[in-house]
């Protein structure tokens, strides 16, 4: 059995013998919103049995972490298992309770209708909210207007990445990046406009999503709803933010696990995927191919940036951060390698701006490493001092990566 079999199994029977002592006690959980004024966020969770995941959903949505004030609006699709027992015990939502399973696109169209706050936070009911990502989310979309949707990292049960943002390839299919890798892998620890984030935890403006008719109900019972929706977005002006400051846990697949048998889940994606294809066919046509190396360069969207590799030391740290700032001026993507205790890597990363991926790279052979992960991605390598350019010379030659040590200036920067 896989890990991510065995952590499903076990997060499961944990939640059950959670749900089961819910039940049997005396306690509620009330979301009431304050009556000050309407609530900033309406959260939208649409279910189909799995109590067990929804309580432990709900439980983290109740957390006092997040204070930003919020509403709750649950869609219930005709569940059948504890589910009605469990929403008794939830005080101050809006419930809708739907005959026979609506879908998944229908059913958010419901709940967004009855919403009243700015925002809306899609939320999937096998998801447990980390932190404040809820209070994070809302601070960047208020602080950028030109923001339509933000998501963050998804973690999945055996705590790899299920994403850290999302590519739409030229073919049509939907790129996780980061898939399987860590959630504190640098590469995913920096801000990105992306063209997709995952409707388990998107926050979006609710003006947007009104105005645009939702999500397009062609694709119920589900799958394709959320990407066809980012792309109408982006076309009208929107940007679709990354932040790594945003994470939760994800089950994945819960609800579409228990509807469809492999073939018929199968069959009905690839259906809906020539719909996709053929409705954006020329902003596909567009797109990068559907590659390792195309999915790396294309992290952050519409990205046609020169990557350049910035070494640096303690030292170093004013430099850098003058150099980081010509690089971004210049139109180049940074990525700051700080040679340093991997203690101290949260501190020099925030010596950055939060847009820039920061690493450590303490000897040649982690920078062989990282080139050979990252081959054919930079253009350039800047080096802030004569040392560090005596220690990585040979292996950046190796690489054939170009370098020079300590450009200050634009001409410089272009020499090299």
């Amino acid at each position: 059995m896989s890990t991510s079999h065995m952590a499903k199994d076990y997060a499961t029977a944990v939640a059950k013998v959670r749900l089961r002592s819910f039940l049997q006690s005396d306690q509620v959980l009330d979301f009431t919103p304050p009556a000050a004024a309407p609530p900033r966020v309406s959260v939208v969770m649409l279910l189909y049995n799995r109590a067990e995941f929804t309580l432990s959903c709900l439980f983290s949505l109740a957390s006092l972490a997040n204070t930003v004030s919020k509403e709750l609006i649950i869609v219930d699709n005709c569940s059948t298992d504890a589910t009605n027992e469990l929403l008794s015990r939830v005080r101050g939502a809006t419930i809708i309770r739907n005959r026979e399973n609506v879908g998944y696109p229908r059913g958010v169209n419901q709940g967004a209708a009855r919403a009243t706050g700015d925002h809306l936070l899609l939320l999937n009911n096998d998801t447990e909210i980390l932190g404040r990502s809820i209070d994070a989310a809302v601070e960047f979309l208020d602080a950028h207007p030109d923001v339509g949707v933000v998501g963050g990292r998804i973690i999945l049960l055996d705590g790899t990445l299920q994403e850290a943002g999302c590519l739409i390839t030229s073919d049509g299919w939907v790129c996780q990046y980061a898939r399987g890798r860590q959630p504190d892998d640098p590469a995913v620890l920096f801000r990105r406009d992306v063209d997709y984030c995952s409707a388990a935890f998107q926050l979006l403006r609710r003006e947007i999503f009104e105005s645009s008719g939702g999500f397009d109900e062609v694709f119920s019972p589900g799958y394709f709803e959320d990407p066809d929706f980012a792309i109408r977005m982006q076309l009208a002006g929107w940007r679709a933010v990354y932040l790594p400051e945003v994470a939760i846990l994800h089950y994945e697949n819960a609800t579409s696990g228990q509807m469809f048998g492999q073939s018929e889940l199968e069959k009905l994606v690839h259906h809906h995927h020539k719909i996709f294809c053929a409705r954006h066919r020329n902003w596909l046509a567009e797109q990068p191919a559907n590659t390792p190396e195309s999915t790396l360069r294309h992290r952050r969207v519409n990205d046609t940036s020169i990557k350049v590799l910035l070494v640096g030391e303690p030292a170093d740290s004013v430099r850098v951060s003058r150099t980081v700032r010509l690089l971004e001026w210049l139109d180049a993507m940074p990525t700051v390698a700080w040679k340093i205790d991997r203690t101290e890597r949260e501190r020099f990363q925030e010596l950055t701006p939060p847009t820039v991926e920061t690493l450590v790279m303490n000897s040649a052979d982690d920078c062989e490493r990282f080139l050979t992960d990252r081959r054919g991605y930079f253009s350039l390598a800047v080096l802030m001092s004569d040392e560090l350019l005596a220690e990585f010379a040979t292996v950046l030659s190796r690489h054939g990566l170009p370098f020079d040590v300590r450009p200050t200036t634009s001409h410089q920067l272009h020499a090299a």
